[in-house]
């Protein structure tokens, strides 16, 4: 499989540049157009440990899902608005 040699060679890379993957908390995501047809995500291996794919990742703050439209994110910064505004309405109250 592609994927698995691209995931396998990184893996084999990082070390090298003085980086570490830690294959307990690897996962890949999948990007692709909202308009096609969803593609089915299969698990692949780094070494004996298996990785699945996931449906959003997290960098810097920001959810990133696999059609790039940051609905999931979008949804998180609502959320934190919402706790920050009861919260600060419980102090003035």
């Amino acid at each position: 499989m592609k994927l698995e040699a691209c995931i396998n060679d990184i893996h084999h890379w990082m070390p090298l540049n003085g980086l570490k993957l830690d294959n307990g908390k690897t996962e890949f995501l999948v990007l692709q157009s909202k308009n096609t047809p969803q593609l089915e995500a299969h698990n692949t291996h780094i070494g004996l440990d298996n990785i699945g794919a996931s449906s959003t990742a997290h960098n810097l703050g920001v959810i990133i899902d696999s059609t790039l439209c940051l609905l999931t994110w979008q949804l998180s910064v609502k959320q934190q608005l919402f706790k920050s505004i009861v919260s600060v309405a419980s102090v003035t109250s």
